[in-house]
């Protein structure tokens, strides 16, 4: 149900976005902008039934935008990037439980945008572009309270934002900004280095590189501007993020038994899962 609603989301959005028009003509902002602050979040990965990592992450968050008249009716141009890194505790029925696996993510997106309602002092735009996401996982060399090997993972998502962004002002040199995006799973790939959890038993040929052609995600922000002076601005506000990934494409990777003496060889896969991270942002824009 969610993904048939996203997807027509995704489906409205776009012909907005394609058609050129505005609701409202007013010429758009002019001019530069960056925006660049901290954020501390809570993240939790869960493989429904097999697993689950949760922990607390901290990073940074910047963008440049260029606002004006730009060719196909376009308004904004922005480039986002954002970096974080904090510790998750893993725990499973069968394997057991493993606490401070390091966690880091990247994720960097280009985007153009088009006004489309400005009305006294409320300001609504939607933007798309493209987006990519790094999220590392450092199991490598831990070993479970059930003695399971851990082994480093490797996330990347390539994906397709697609939003709107409300701005609007309260009076007194404070406004109140709103995000609501769909981001479509254009490609995903799971890097296993599953060798990293050979032992005294068992050894892997290789590693897995697993391909993820389904999904989805979604981010929805709101924030608290206040002007200072002509300087800028400083803005705070909580922010969400969410992934939902399905069954990966298999790889392939023969398991040897030094006790037997015996090899087999076995097709595996990245189970779906999903992502949650909530936080607090503040950022400063001039």
């Amino acid at each position: 149900m969610v993904g048939n609603t996203s997807r027509m989301l995704l489906f409205v959005l776009s012909l907005l976005f394609l058609s050129g028009g505005r609701l409202h003509a007013e010429p758009a902002r002019a001019g530069a902008q960056i925006d660049i602050g901290p954020f501390l979040s809570h993240i939790t990965y869960q493989e429904p039934g097999i697993m689950e990592e949760d922990g607390q992450m901290r990073g940074l968050g910047a963008s440049v935008s260029w606002h004006g008249a730009f060719p196909a009716g376009i308004d904004m141009i922005r480039i986002d990037a954002l970096a974080s890194f904090g510790a998750v505790d893993y725990s499973s029925v069968e394997a057991g439980s493993t606490d401070g696996i390091d966690y880091a993510m990247i994720e960097t997106r280009a985007l153009l945008g088009r006004e489309l309602f400005i009305a006294g002092a409320t300001d609504l735009s939607m933007f798309t572009g493209v987006g990519y996401r790094r999220l590392s996982d450092r199991s490598g060399g831990l070993i479970t309270s059930g003695g399971y090997y851990g082994y480093d993972r490797v996330s990347n998502y390539f994906y397709l934002p697609l939003g709107l962004a409300v701005a609007s002002k309260l009076g007194r040199g404070w406004s109140l900004d709103g995000v609501l995006e769909y981001d479509y799973l254009v490609r995903g790939i799971q890097k296993s280095q599953i060798t990293d959890a050979a032992n005294e038993v068992y050894s892997y040929s290789n590693d897995l590189s697993n391909a993820q052609e389904s999904g989805y995600g979604l981010h929805v922000s709101a924030r608290l501007r206040r002007r200072l002076g002509s300087s800028g601005s400083v803005a705070i506000g909580p922010f969400l993020r969410y992934w939902n990934i399905g069954v990966s494409s298999l790889d392939d990777v023969v398991i040897t038994n030094a006790l037997t003496q015996s090899s087999s060889r076995q097709s595996m896969v990245e189970p779906k899962n999903s992502t949650t991270e909530y936080g607090l942002m503040m950022s400063l824009l001039f």
